[in-house]
């Protein structure tokens, strides 16, 4: 849960003395221009692919995706991490903690270039990798995300795992990613979205069987069921999140771990709708129940609830960099390329 250089980024240095609404919208948006800027490594070209100015990324329909200015605190974060890289290029956590909080601020396509300008430090480092295939996925670079996936997790091979410090903690305060488990949910994502469904359940079961917490169990437990169930291995789908306790403690897997009860056939969807409407407008919620209608086969109720995650009237804000809505976005690609 738990080669390449950038264009031009989209941001500029932030003045904390404006005295409007618009200047400080204007300094936010200086702000993270200015924090990426000065980078050294590779060509942009080979990092990403060209999307049109102002955008992040390209949806698998064309559509230019791009981000809200970010908040204030996502600013000063970012300044923090900025510091402490400028004070120590070299240094390997200040360079990935600058990535990462590049990501937070919007700015996916800096943050790539950030790890892509450690990876060439650091070619070995499992972390850099992890990282990048995030935002590769994030991006719709999934054949990037998955050679720096399927690379993280050759690099891992006979190392000792250890928690990731979390850069969005929960309520509770307990981290509950890995460096281990990270690679292989995103190389399981990979997969998934590609619609390699063995591969995809290969990866989410060995991160499964690292048993690494609760959070991280139900996670893998849904993807898996989902590649399982889009392979029609329905027993095998079943059997996988029969090991989940009805009264597991989780901190962030709380829409997983409700629609895992749907799978086990404690709760029918209707009630799960019901019973969960504040969490009626999570992506990964809604895609559970989306293909839960396509197993069953109310296909016009699963394509409907798809178009309603990936296919908004408008593609804005940080709603489709989440898994559920690039899943479904996947999976309407797939449909309309199979019906042409």
């Amino acid at each position: 849960m738990k080669l390449f250089k950038i264009i031009t980024v989209f941001i500029t240095a932030v003045a904390l003395t404006a005295c409007s609404n618009n200047a400080e919208e204007q300094d936010n948006q200086s702000s993270v221009s200015d924090l990426s800027s000065g980078l050294t490594g590779n060509s942009p070209e080979t990092i990403l692919s060209t999307v049109p100015n102002g955008a992040q990324a390209v949806s698998l329909f064309g559509k230019p995706l791009s981000m809200p200015l970010p908040e204030q605190n996502l600013v000063d974060n970012l300044n923090e991490a900025k510091a402490d890289y400028d004070s120590d290029p070299n240094n390997v956590d200040y360079l990935i903690w600058y990535g990462r909080k590049l990501a937070y601020a919007g700015d996916y396509r800096a943050a790539i270039r950030v790890y892509s300008q450690g990876i060439e430090m650091y070619p070995d480092e499992p972390r850099l990798y992890r990282h990048r295939c995030h935002r590769y996925l994030t991006t719709r670079e999934f054949d990037r995300a998955l050679f720096d996936c399927q690379k993280g997790a050759s690099l891992i091979e006979g190392q000792e795992d250890s928690v990731e410090p979390d850069g969005a903690p929960n309520p509770a305060n307990i981290p509950i990613y890995t460096r281990h488990s990270t690679i292989w949910y995103h190389l399981g994502l990979a997969y998934y979205f590609k619609r390699d469904w063995q591969k995809a359940h290969e990866a989410f079961q060995a991160g499964k069987n690292l048993h690494v917490n609760n959070d991280m169990e139900v996670s893998f437990s849904h993807w898996n069921y989902m590649a399982l169930r889009r392979m029609g291995r329905d027993e095998d789908a079943s059997a996988s999140v029969a090991d989940i306790p009805d009264d597991i403690v989780v901190y962030e897997s709380e829409p997983y771990l409700k629609l895992l009860s749907l799978y086990k056939g404690e709760i029918s969807v209707d009630e799960l709708w019901k019973d969960n409407i504040e969490i009626e407008d999570n992506s990964a919620f809604k895609y559970g129940i989306a293909n839960w209608y396509f197993y069953n086969g109310e296909y016009g109720k699963a394509d409907s609830l798809m178009k309603s995650i990936a296919l908004p009237t408008e593609v804005s804000g940080y709603g489709w960099a989440a898994f559920g809505f690039i899943a479904a976005e996947a999976d309407l690609k797939d449909k309309l390329n199979n019906n042409k």
